[in-house]
């Protein structure tokens, strides 16, 4: 009885010691990292293209998003700071443009990609800027 009184203390004087240690990894691994973002469209179903770094540290995110009315995709892009933590969203109007490509191009600071014109079925450029 002595013997595993004295072992089950032993134990518990070991598991708080390991227990109160402080971890000495990062809480954020910024080699890569899984995010999810939801909104409050629940019928929305989104899917990412192309993700640059931006100059802030933070992301710009290409996304194509499933229109209803329309057998094209429609365009979204997102801002996420150095974290991947939500900034900032722009659903683009299926007027300006939609069936985005899947490559974002960064030049003075703004960001470009080719879409097409719904009705004309026409290529044009969009661009995005950091903000």
């Amino acid at each position: 009885m002595r013997k595993s009184l004295l072992y089950l203390l032993t134990s518990l004087i070991l598991i708080s010691t390991v227990s109160c240690e402080e971890e000495s990894s990062p809480l954020f691994d910024q080699e890569s990292f899984t995010k999810v973002y939801d909104d409050g469209f629940f019928n929305a179903a989104y899917q990412t293209l192309d993700l640059k770094q931006t100059s802030d540290g933070g992301y710009i995110i290409l996304a194509s998003r499933r229109l209803e009315e329309s057998t094209f995709s429609g365009i979204y892009i997102m801002k996420a700071d150095n974290s991947g933590v939500f900034k900032s969203g722009i659903t683009m109007e299926q007027s300006q443009g939609v069936n985005a490509t899947g490559q974002l191009m960064e030049l003075n600071g703004r960001y470009y990609f080719f879409c097409m014109n719904e009705l004309s079925l026409d290529t044009q450029l969009a661009s995005v800027d950091e903000d």
